[in-house]
């Protein structure tokens, strides 16, 4: 933050609250609130306060408007950091951030907040934890906020291995389901849900859009998204979907191929990055199924293989997951320095190999 830039944020969420606080951090934190606000007993306010003091009155004009609010003093060094608690409504807040605003001090949103108080890289690190959604990875991002990464000590290799972890601690995973129509697709996606979200109909090409929900499974956040059936068509609304479908399996992690059990007609995977999963087992099989021996059998109608299916899903987008207390490189800046790390051991590896031949 620049010396000469002062910020007011509203810390607690939006909306109507009985409590709300505001952080006002800056240069002229203190000169800002001091000017319009007054102790309950009309004592005098120092010029510079103390660390951690908390003071009671009121913020604001007695004439156009004020409110009874606490004051504490987070710090005076090296940058003014003041919190005033006040009432929760939104208009008490307009008040404030108004008379603030005739001391220059700018309204600014949480991740400014976060860059003035624990730097930019610590700012990071609190954005991914604040925005994960399963206990796992909120505790992997937690237990990154202490940590510091040093190059000289850490296991390039790994780290390595570990970027795309971070890279989905707060970002799921995309898996995509794809396979021909009536293969069970949109059944498939419900049942990995265990709710119904995509619309189940048994005339190919009722699938014509992009349908996605999140999920987690053992502790990973998955977004699981089910696509039009891929065949020859001509209906101009189909093809558009199939197009769309396509889209999303370029920019999938991992593909879910689907093929029906109960139908001698599937398509054949086209991607090398996908299970193979035969649905409908409930069903007579109309093809010898151990042809295909790598692949998951599951019913998405009773269940069956629905639990190995999502396991083995993990484990494909996991296969070394990282081990508690292991760094995990979650921000920008960290996966640049690995990737940079990497790089150069990769140099001076075939360095090495030249100077021996």
């Amino acid at each position: 933050m620049l010396r000469s830039e002062t910020i007011v944020v509203r810390l607690t969420p939006p909306g109507k609250s009985a409590i709300a606080c505001l952080g006002i951090a800056g240069p002229r934190a203190w000169d800002a609130v001091r000017a319009h606000f007054r102790r309950r007993n009309d004592a005098l306010l120092p010029e510079i306060p103390t660390t951690r003091q908390t003071l009671f009155g009121r913020f604001g004009d007695l004439t156009v408007g004020s409110d009874e609010v606490i004051i504490f003093i987070r710090q005076m060094e090296p940058t003014p950091i003041v919190e005033i608690h006040c009432h929760g409504g939104p208009e008490v807040i307009k008040l404030i951030e108004g008379i603030l605003a005739k001391h220059g001090v700018e309204t600014a949103l949480l991740d400014r907040w976060l860059a003035v108080i624990h730097g930019a890289e610590k700012a990071a690190m609190i954005d991914i934890l604040v925005r994960c959604t399963t206990a796992r990875t909120a505790a992997i991002a937690l237990d990154q906020l202490d940590r510091v990464f040093d190059p000289r000590t850490a296991d390039i290799a790994r780290l390595a291995e570990l970027i795309t972890v971070g890279q989905h601690l707060a970002t799921p995973w995309k898996v995509a389901l794809a396979g021909a129509p009536n293969v069970g697709k949109s059944s498939l996606i419900n049942a990995l849900l265990g709710y119904e979200r995509a619309i189940v109909f048994d005339t190919p090409g009722t699938t014509r859009d992009i349908v996605s929900a999140t999920t987690a499974c053992d502790g990973w956040p998955i977004t699981l998204i089910d696509t039009a059936g891929l065949r020859q068509a001509d209906d101009p609304l189909e093809m558009a979907g199939i197009e769309r479908a396509e889209v999303a399996h370029r920019d999938a992690d991992l593909i879910l191929w689907v093929i029906d059990g109960s139908s001698p007609s599937n398509a054949v995977p086209r991607r090398e990055s996908s299970i193979l999963v035969i649905n409908k087992i409930d069903c007579e099989p109309a093809w010898n199924l151990d042809s295909m021996p790598g692949a998951i059998r599951v019913s998405a109608r009773t269940g069956q293989g629905i639990a190995e299916l999502a396991a083995t899903l993990v484990q494909k987008l996991l296969p070394c997951p990282p081990r508690p207390g292991e760094f995990v490189p979650i921000t920008q800046s960290q996966r640049v320095a690995v990737e940079c790390l990497k790089e150069l051991n990769h140099r001076d590896t075939e360095a090495q190999r030249t100077q021996k031949a």
